[in-house]
């Protein structure tokens, strides 16, 4: 063997103690308990734990700092054990909607990354199915769009009738889409309707925090939510200018923070699993 890693080693079956982990070629060989095999190198965790590297399902290292982001998003992961970011495609200054800018963000990552890195692609406005089959191709793993325009270039929206022939066109196969479904006109109706009635905010927030996490529970479930983490949260935000009569935005703002923290944990640990 290349490597063998010693330690308490976790399965999907079972924890391990004095396990053993050999990898050949990269790659993993054999798992055991008691006497390893021979190994090139040895690496020993003692009473440590040995596990597979977390997979964080959704990363945007290129939204700010655009490709370069890469590096820093990278070297977080590892540090917090891990090993595979799957990236979305809404990079700074253009998202990831063509084979050349997938080249170009592989060449990026083959410099910069310090995890591995699975990606994201996307369509604009006006781009047909014939461009998906090349990402594809060319190692594309899922697509990402939007039904609400954040930005006109790198996050814009992409009409119903438009997401609904790239679902059409990837149904057959393996790649999946994933659809921020906010609805525009919705959306920008309710802002425009909070700002006539002079909303403050607080109870905006909780409205925002609800919707957040009933979208965050359902996700995560595949149907239904518990709603009462959600409802905790929005409690909390509604609650603070009757607890602190002096809250302005920024108490506005812990309030939002304290109930996210309060809703996440009872929607994460409440819920029908």
């Amino acid at each position: 063997m290349d490597t063998v890693v010693l330690g308490t080693v976790v399965t999907p079956g079972a924890t391990i103690e004095r396990g053993w982990v050999a990898m050949r070629d990269g790659m993993i060989a054999a798992v055991g308990e008691g006497a390893p095999p021979a190994a090139a190198q040895v690496i020993d965790a003692g009473a440590g734990y040995v596990l597979p590297g977390i997979v964080d399902g959704q990363t945007h290292a290129g939204s700010y700092r655009g490709l370069p982001g890469i590096e820093s998003t990278t070297r977080s992961a590892v540090a917090g054990g891990v090993t595979t970011i799957v990236d979305m495609p809404y990079d700074n200054p253009a998202p990831l909607n063509t084979v050349a800018r997938l080249e170009e963000k592989k060449s990026a990552i083959a410099t910069h990354a310090h995890a591995d890195v699975a990606l994201y692609g996307t369509i604009m406005p006006g781009q047909t199915t014939a461009d998906i089959l090349p990402l594809i191709e060319a190692g594309i793993a899922a697509f990402k769009v939007s039904g609400f325009e954040s930005s006109p270039t790198r996050f814009p929206r992409i009409a119903a009738d438009q997401i609904l022939d790239l679902m059409e066109a990837l149904a057959p196969g393996d790649v999946p889409v994933g659809i921020h479904n906010e609805d525009q006109e919705i959306v920008l109706a309710r802002m425009a309707q909070a700002r006539k009635a002079g909303g403050n905010g607080i109870a905006l927030g909780a409205i925002a925090v609800w919707f957040m996490l009933a979208r965050f529970e359902s996700r995560v479930n595949g149907e239904g939510f518990e709603a009462a983490g959600a409802l905790v949260a929005a409690a909390v935000i509604l609650l603070l200018p009757v607890l602190v009569p002096t809250a302005d935005f920024w108490g506005g703002l812990a309030g939002g923070l304290v109930g996210l923290l309060a809703g996440f944990t009872a929607t994460r640990f409440h819920s029908p699993r």
